[in-house]
């Protein structure tokens, strides 16, 4: 079926295997937890690759920046790795700012959806650098 489907709807797909792979290891343990993790950053990793290379504005797409989030909050709960997380987020946003601030003048603002999104990396950011786990709230788009 999957072969059928255009690239917006595959990668959007692999974000949501992704996001199943990531519940499970949050409530899995031994080996299972394992592979649920190794196969929920093959999918986020996936759906990324795959966004970068079909969305016309792929920095500042909600697709693009819900995947990065939730890749984000799995690398910060479940692999542990706050700093990666940090440094991961801090370029999704750095990437977004930039391609929006330099855009031709004709061009579209940011929609609201991609703004939450940026605000969410940011406040999720914010309160990781603290120390606290904070919002962590998942994208569903």
């Amino acid at each position: 079926l999957m072969m059928y489907c255009g690239e917006g709807t595959r990668a959007f797909c692999m974000k949501l295997k992704g996001d199943l792979m990531r519940y499970r290891a949050e409530i899995l343990e031994g080996e299972e937890r394992t592979a649920s993790i190794q196969k929920a950053v093959e999918l986020y990793e996936d759906a990324l690759e795959r966004e970068r290379s079909f969305l016309d504005n792929y920095p500042t797409d909600p697709l693009y920046l819900a995947t990065a989030l939730n890749y984000a909050i799995l690398k910060y709960t479940v692999l542990g790795n706050p700093k990666g997380a940090i440094k991961f987020v801090k370029r999704i946003i750095k990437t977004a700012q930039n391609s929006s601030s330099s855009h031709d003048p004709n061009s579209e603002p940011l929609s609201e959806n991609s703004l939450k999104l940026i605000q969410i990396l940011n406040d999720n950011v914010a309160c990781w650098e603290e120390g606290t786990s904070g919002l962590l709230t998942s994208a569903f788009f």
